[in-house]
């Protein structure tokens, strides 16, 4: 990232409700969310994971309000429990993404049907949302997800020619798909020759929360 003028910001530390209230305020041109994602046990959306463990007193007003859910992580037949963020919570931020480009590593973030957390992103001012259409093993995702950068950076393809390169997980069948499909055309070029006067494509924030093994 840094090779082609990206200031890039890691962060791999605690990624809690708290920290993501904040995300849409830092005029990230791209942002990889290395994070877990689970699709709800009633099949009705996405929430992606925080590394908050989950307390069923806290954060209540966003609880009640929908914002906010009980996420389980289930590695290995062991259970534990996180903040996860739901669409809802991504439509509140203060702040907005400035034609952004969001790839979600982790399962299910961009299943047919189920693209709210997609539309979220896109409505707060993302322009591509990335993600996987089913599950996805880590080791999978990690090493697709440098071919996509490759792609879209070293090789100035556009999304929807950087997503085809991107193989299928033979495990699960699930493979890389982008929201919305009008945003194929695009390349990351295209945006910064477009928004050269602001600072919006001069940051990269990498966000990264998985634990080694599948992702659920």
């Amino acid at each position: 990232m840094e090779t082609h003028h990206f200031n890039v910001t890691y962060h791999n530390g605690t990624l809690d409700v708290a920290f993501f209230k904040n995300l849409a305020k830092y005029d990230y041109g791209i942002i990889i969310l290395r994070t877990h994602a689970a699709l709800r046990d009633d099949r009705s959306t996405v929430d992606l994971f925080t590394s908050e463990p989950y307390v069923s007193s806290a954060h209540r007003e966003e609880q009640d309000n929908g914002l906010l859910v009980e996420g389980i992580l289930n590695y290995s037949d062991v259970k534990s429990a996180y903040f996860a963020l739901t669409p809802k919570f991504i439509e509140s931020l203060g702040g907005n993404f400035p034609r952004s480009i969001v790839i979600a590593m982790g399962c299910n973030t961009v299943t047919p049907n189920l693209e709210q957390m997609a539309e979220a992103f896109h409505k707060k001012g993302a322009e591509v949302f990335i993600g996987w259409n089913g599950y996805v093993g880590n080791l999978h995702t990690d090493i697709e997800t440098v071919k996509l950068l490759t792609d879209l950076l070293a090789n100035n393809k556009t999304v929807g020619e950087a997503v085809d390169d991107v193989e299928w997980d033979m495990v699960y069948g699930s493979r890389m798909a982008c929201y919305p499909q009008t945003a194929q055309a695009l390349r990351i070029s295209d945006l910064t020759s477009s928004i050269a006067e602001t600072s919006a494509f001069s940051s990269q924030c990498w966000l990264d929360h998985r634990e080694n093994g599948q992702s659920f």
